[in-house]
């Protein structure tokens, strides 16, 4: 599985079932997965990858300040995760304001 996913151009994780159960991943995947159609303008993007870029990784609440145009900032930002422009920890906590988000560079 993880090589016919690397060959497509895709990460393949293979994680045991206790291991979603026992923490935070899989109320947080729930969490964002009700973005998954959530449209992103160009310009919140544009401007939220900037800031990472300049900045490095920061805490949700400040990048949700980044955010102009969207009518939810965190949509903004779970979408944006879910499309693979930045990363947020899915592991270490619920997500909530200081939940760390950093630009991906796979």
């Amino acid at each position: 599985m993880s090589e016919a996913a690397r060959d497509a151009g895709l990460r393949y994780e293979a994680v045991p079932e206790a291991d979603l159960h026992d923490g935070f991943r899989l109320d947080n995947a729930r969490d964002l997965l009700r973005y998954a159609a959530y449209r992103i303008t160009l310009g919140d993007r544009v401007r939220l990858l900037s800031l990472l870029e300049e900045q490095g990784p920061m805490p949700l609440a400040v990048c949700m300040q980044a955010i102009r145009n969207g009518r939810d900032a965190i949509g903004v930002i779970a979408a944006m995760a879910l499309r693979r422009f930045v990363e947020i920890d899915l592991d270490e906590a619920r997500i909530g304001p200081e939940t760390r988000v950093s630009r991906c560079h796979d």
